[in-house]
């Protein structure tokens, strides 16, 4: 017999058959302790929900925009605007179902511009007034730079407003992003640069000081596939390309960031415009979120890996866009018009169970068979709350070991995390038998509203010839 070490996973990254693996991180994000922790890394549940405004009458946000003292949200087909203290007033509709796009320039007061399904409208204070200038024809999206609004059209064209004034636009202000023949998808800022994401090219502009003030600097040939996906993340762009990989721009290109297994999942969704993208930054981490119509996928910069988020009841996660307002993170609900604050200290979602779990990489001994006789998980314990249901009183780690990859698992075994204060806990499960050439997978979950972390796992195992 000997004690091995086994890893419970860095990220989410499952083979193309579950004989080459299943390995994926739901609802946990690994960590970097380094030399002065007890394991080098640790995983973590992702930041928890906790409710913090209902937009009554509204449906999915679709749009948030952060000012200095108001959060102004598109849910549905209704505008809202959101004080510090969650308090919300509906300031109109927005008679669309598509893409929006919001920015806000340098006027006083603030005009805030949105642009959705080639209509276009302005919002000073609490007021929502539709583009009444002709001279703007319709617009895919909006982007802000020095003051100016930046709508492309449906082709190679775009127009600027005057500068901190979204209601004025001079028809000679015009220019096209006609490097390729291909039409322009999106728009968005890089720092001082205009991005304009092609289906098959990619164009960055700046603020030359002209008559007319843009002009071109650069072009590559990397589309876009999804405008939805282009997102804010780190002082850079990140969106997934035309060939289906994920990337992140890096000076004039855009650098491949997602593994295979993320590559697949682009592939495998049928209407690319259901892939939609939020990103945020929180306790040193800085997140890409992209969701599909049955996934989501989270690449945290920090350590450039991948895991899943799944909200209890879905088979993805439940918010849509994620933005920093008051020194909260707010979370919107991509069904509901409900705002949540995200944060690391809450233990589940808004009441609904948060469910951690790991599925490792097969352990194994080929050609050898492996006799599997305990399990040892070194966790967070003792961190019962009381009072608290039985759940959080004495919370629990489920188990299972798979014969096959992790395509089916065993039966579900229990084990207790310790009460409160039962810090040398020691949670170790016996007798799991004889596995085969495919060796074992390991899944651990954890559901309990407390406090989690998973360190390091060891498997007591021994060698048996075939």
């Amino acid at each position: 017999m000997a004690i091995l070490p086994i890893t419970l996973g860095t990220q989410s990254n499952p083979g193309r058959f579950s004989t080459a693996g299943s390995a994926r991180l739901t609802n946990l994000m690994i960590e970097q302790s380094g030399q002065e922790g007890k394991a080098l890394t640790v995983l973590y549940p992702v930041p928890g929900l906790a409710s913090f405004s209902t937009l009554t009458g509204g449906g999915g946000v679709r749009a948030m925009l952060a000012t200095d003292n108001w959060l102004y949200v598109v849910a549905g087909r209704l505008l809202f605007r959101v004080d510090a203290s969650g308090a919300s007033t509906l300031i109109g509709g927005i008679p669309t179902d598509g893409l929006v796009t919001m920015g806000r320039n340098r006027a006083n007061p603030t005009q805030i511009g949105i642009s959705s399904d080639g209509l276009f409208w302005v919002v000073v204070d609490a007021t929502l007034t539709p583009n009444a200038d002709t001279d703007l024809p319709p617009s895919s999206s909006l982007a802000v730079l020095d003051g100016y609004g930046i709508l492309p059209g449906y082709g190679s064209v775009f127009h600027i407003s005057d500068a901190d004034d979204f209601t004025a636009f001079d028809p000679l202000d015009f220019a096209s992003a006609e490097s390729s023949p291909d039409a322009t998808m999106r728009v968005a800022v890089r720092e001082s640069e205009v991005v304009f994401f092609g289906t098959e090219s990619t164009e960055w502009w700046q603020n030359s000081g002209g008559t007319f003030p843009f002009s071109r600097v650069q072009t590559a040939r990397i589309g876009c596939l999804s405008a939805a996906s282009v997102a804010t993340v780190d002082r850079t762009l990140a969106w997934v390309a035309q060939d289906g990989t994920v990337r992140l721009m890096e000076g004039y290109s855009g650098k491949v960031i997602s593994n295979h297994a993320v590559d697949r999942f682009v592939a495998d969704e049928t209407t690319k415009s259901e892939l939609t993208a939020t990103s945020w930054a929180q306790d040193g981490h800085t997140f890409y979120c992209l969701s599909g119509t049955n996934e989501t996928w989270v690449y945290d910069i920090a350590t450039g890996l991948w895991h899943n988020r799944e909200s209890y009841g879905y088979s993805r996660w439940r918010c849509s866009y994620v933005v920093q307002f008051a020194g909260k993170t707010i979370a919107g609900d991509a069904s509901t018009g409900i705002l949540y604050q995200m944060h690391r200290d809450y233990a589940d979602e808004a009441g609904e169970p948060l469910i951690c779990e790991s599925i490792t990489p097969p352990n194994h001994a080929a050609p050898e068979r492996l006799q599997v006789n305990a399990l040892h998980l070194d966790v967070i314990t003792g961190q019962g709350i009381v009072p608290g249901d039985d759940s959080t009183t004495e919370p629990q780690i489920m188990v299972q070991g798979s014969r096959d990859g992790g395509a089916t698992f065993g039966t579900e075994r229990w084990i207790s995390m310790g009460h409160r204060g039962e810090r040398v806990k020691r949670i170790v499960l016996r007798r799991w038998g004889v596995y085969g050439v495919q060796g074992v997978t390991w899944r651990v979950r954890s559901s309990a509203a407390v406090a989690r972390g998973f360190l390091s796992a060891h498997m007591d195992a021994q060698k048996l010839r075939a």
